[in-house]
């Protein structure tokens, strides 16, 4: 059974993705590009290079108010990206890599609070980066790179993600001494570990080092008993075959003469 989700996908998205109507019988939920639940809404497009999507990004995603992953990875996208896509708060994955997408990052994708994952990489997209994203506490990832157009320096607020995990980005334009290309490592965008993580590392130290001396002091008494209990058996065996030795001896009679 169809549902209004479908009708909008196969009459208004479809259609603006790959510049064609789509075929099939109008169900979306049967396409291998389309995940739905149980009540016929849509949850996941994942349209990948071998599809081949020619068309452009249509604003009417945003009606899709159950969808939470968008892959339209390494196709052919043409235009920009709708800021009507930052009303959609219950995207985790927004993976738009490898098309040839142009003008800015709307400052709009900020409102997306549930995003995990926002791929741009590899486009042609141009201006700064907005400040906003700052704004994506549960941000994991975030592929910037590739886009030659794209200049400044990363906002302040992205490099204190919580969250944060892997961040792409180069500047070409950018002056030799900025801070602009840039490669965090996973895990941590600042090279110097934090107080805490020091911290804790002395404390697991100090306890190691107090409980191999502890052990060691046991051990050495454990042994000091055992050797002094040897001694104390050996000097009670040697008394003991002293005594034995003593009784052993014949004893010596005198016999006076008569004469």
């Amino acid at each position: 059974m169809t549902s209004a989700d479908c009708t909008l996908f196969e009459t208004k998205i479809f259609p603006q993705l790959f510049g064609d109507i789509p075929p099939g019988d109008g169900y979306c939920c049967s396409r291998p590009s389309v995940k739905c639940n149980p009540q016929n809404r849509i949850t996941s497009i994942s349209i990948g290079k071998n599809e081949s999507a020619n068309g452009f990004l249509p604003p009417q995603l945003a009606q899709l108010d159950k969808l939470t992953i968008i892959q339209l990875f390494q196709n052919n996208l043409t235009g920009s990206i709708p800021p009507e896509l930052g009303s959609m708060t219950q995207l985790t994955d927004l993976s738009l890599g490898g098309n040839r997408l142009t003008g800015t990052i709307p400052p709009e994708l900020g409102n997306l609070v549930n995003l995990t994952f926002l791929y741009v990489n590899i486009n042609n997209l141009k201006g700064t980066i907005p400040a906003e994203l700052g704004k994506l506490t549960n941000l994991k990832a975030l592929h910037l790179n590739d886009n030659p157009l794209l200049v400044g320096p990363i906002p302040a607020s992205l490099k204190t993600l919580p969250l944060m995990q892997e961040l792409t980005y180069d500047d070409k334009n950018a002056p030799i001494n900025s801070t602009a290309t840039t490669t965090p490592p996973a895990n941590n965008l600042n090279s110097n570990p934090p107080i805490w993580l020091l911290i804790s590392a002395l404390i697991i130290t100090v306890i190691l080092v107090v409980s191999s001396f502890i052990i060691y002091r046991r051990f050495a008494q454990k042994r000091n008993s055992k050797e002094l209990q040897l001694l104390q058996n050996s000097v009670a065996r040697d008394s003991t075959c002293a005594n034995m030795e003593t009784q052993r001896q014949p004893a010596i009679v005198t016999y006076e003469s008569s004469n």
